[in-house]
């Protein structure tokens, strides 16, 4: 266990090396992807209830990098990638934001519809993703 450990301290230290500006750059890039996905037609839609958990699963992958993109896009102490807690939880509540953001603008897509479980998927991508770069660091 103390290897998992050490091993997601290196990656964060890595990860810390990444300059607030780059990250803001990337962040805002990788919004688009979602932005664009929502953008065309629905998907083929999964094969029971597991398709449909796993189709709504990428939803967590996808906003819980754009989660990463934003903590690294924080100001550094003294050089170093902290993330605190009110920042963490400021990135989960804009991702949140973002997320139903995107189901709005989903809901205007001719053959798309909005999804409450869609965003509640999105908050915890990011929850998951902020607590696990808490921990790390």
């Amino acid at each position: 266990m103390a290897r998992g450990a050490d091993a997601a301290r290196a990656l964060a230290a890595r990860l810390g090396l990444v300059p607030e500006w780059a990250a803001s750059l990337a962040a805002c890039g990788w919004y688009a992807f979602p932005w664009r996905m929502s953008s065309g037609p629905a998907p083929s839609p999964g094969s029971g209830l597991a398709g449909d958990w796993l189709a709504n699963f990428r939803h967590a992958v996808v906003f819980g990098f754009l989660a990463l993109l934003c903590l690294l896009a924080l100001p550094r102490r003294r050089g170093a990638w902290v993330v605190g807690g009110r920042a963490a939880l400021l990135v989960v509540l804009l991702c949140a934001l973002l997320g139903v953001v995107d189901e709005w603008h989903q809901h205007h897509v001719p053959g798309r519809d909005a999804s409450l479980p869609d965003v509640l998927t999105d908050a915890a991508g990011a929850a998951c993703t902020a607590w696990c770069a808490r921990a790390a660091l």
